[in-house]
C-alpha cells in the first residue's frame, strides 16, 4: 500500500480501526495515481482523529512530525526526503524494463529483428534485457545486441559462451544482453552449470547501470528448456541468485538527486 501504509502497519499498539482508516487512505491515494504530502496528511489526519488508538507522533500529521517516525519504518532514515516531507515537491522516480527472448536465429530471424526493433521503440522502456541473442563469432562479425542497441540509441552489454553454427552454418554465440538509455558503467556474467544435460550456454549477466537517481542492476538470464530437466533449472536459479547476492549493493540515491 506504499509508504502511508507502511507507516500505519509499523505503528505499535494502533487500533484496528485505525489501521482500515490507513489503508482507506492509501489505497485512494494509490488509485489517484500518486501519493502527493495532501494526500499524506489525509491519511495522516484522519488516522489522529480517531483519538486515543492513535500517539503522538501521528497528531500533526505525517507532514510534520516524520522525524519521530523514521525510526518506526523500515528503511526509513533520518534523513529521508522524499513526498511526505514539509515543503518538499513530490519527486516522481520511475525505471521501466521490458524483457524479450528474442529467439536466436531460428526461422526467419532477419524480418523478425526489425519487428523487434520497432516493437522495443513502442515500448520506450528505460533498461531492456534481451535472452537468446546471437553474435557472429568471427572478429568482425555481426552482433545482434549492438544492432538493436543503435537502432534505439542505446548503450548495451552483451556475453554470450557458446558458439552454436545457424541454418546456415554461420557459426553464433548464443547468450544474453541489457540495453540501457543510461550508460552502462560495468559489467559481469556467470556461466550456468548444465548439470548433466546438454550444455546450452546458458549465463546469467548483470549490467551496472547509472540511472537518473543513482546506480542501477539489471539481470537478464535464461534457463535450460531441455524437457525433463528441472534439476538443472532450479541449480540454475540457485546459481543465479547466489550471483545477485554476490554482488555489491548500489548505493542508496543521492538526497540532493533530481
Amino acid at each position: 500500500g506504499g509508504l502511508v501504509g507502511g507507516v500505519w502497519g509499523a505503528l505499535v499498539g494502533a487500533s484496528d480501526a485505525a489501521l482500515s482508516a490507513g489503508k482507506a487512505a492509501a489505497d485512494a491515494a494509490k488509485a489517484a495515481g500518486e501519493y502527493s504530502v495532501e494526500q499524506a496528511k489525509n491519511a495522516a489526519d484522519k488516522g489522529a482523529s480517531l483519538g486515543s488508538s492513535i500517539t503522538a507522533p501521528l497528531s500533526g500529521g505525517l507532514t510534520g512530525g516524520l522525524s519521530s517516525l523514521t525510526s518506526m519504518v523500515p528503511g526509513m532514515g533520518t534523513k529521508y526526503k522524499g513526498a511526505l516531507c514539509k515543503d518538499t515537491p513530490l519527486i516522481e522516480t520511475t525505471v521501466k524494463v521490458a524483457t524479450l527472448s528474442v529467439w536466436w536465429r531460428h526461422f526467419e530471424w532477419e524480418e523478425r529483428e526489425s519487428s523487434i526493433i520497432q516493437a522495443l521503440k513502442g515500448v520506450n522502456a528505460d533498461v531492456i534485457c534481451l535472452q537468446d541473442v546471437w553474435a557472429e563469432a568471427d572478429k568482425d562479425g555481426k552482433n545482434q545486441a549492438q544492432k538493436i542497441a543503435e537502432a534505439l540509441d542505446y548503450k548495451f552489454a552483451f556475453e554470450g559462451k557458446k558458439a552454436i553454427p545457424d541454418d546456415k552454418e554461420v557459426s553464433c554465440l548464443t547468450g544474453c544482453a541489457i540495453l540501457s538509455r543510461w550508460p552502462i558503467t560495468a559489467s559481469a556474467v556467470k556461466i550456468l552449470t548444465a548439470g548433466g544435460h546438454e550444455d546450452e550456454g546458458r549465463v546469467v549477466l548483470r549490467a551496472e547501470i547509472e540511472g537518473e537517481r543513482g546506480p542501477i542492476h539489471a539481470y537478464s538470464t535464461a534457463l535450460c528448456t531441455k524437457l525433463g530437466a528441472t534439476d538443472a533449472r532450479s541449480a540454475q536459479v540457485k546459481e543465479v541468485c547466489n550471483f545477485i547476492k554476490s554482488a555489491k549493493a548500489p548505493p542508496t540515491p543521492k538526497d540532493d538527486a533530481p
